[in-house]
């Protein structure tokens, strides 16, 4: 089950972002629309790095090495 985590939660940050960007396309401020999308990619890198940080820690303990982070 927690292999699903990680998908969905890139999921609900690009479907809420999306959301964003429409209602600030509508109203006016376009410009604005960049500063959600940076903030989208950051997510996903915060997203993506603590999946791997997990994975490595997981690979390491199955090895017998000790992962101190």
């Amino acid at each position: 089950m927690n292999f699903f985590i990680p998908f969905a939660s890139i999921a609900a940050v690009g479907i809420v972002g999306h959301i964003i960007e429409r209602k600030l396309e509508m109203s006016g401020n376009a410009g604005n629309v960049i500063m959600v999308r940076i903030g989208a990619q950051v997510s996903y890198f915060l997203i993506a790095f603590s999946t791997w940080k997990d994975f490595f820690k997981v690979a390491g303990q199955y090895l017998g090495v000790h992962v101190s982070w």
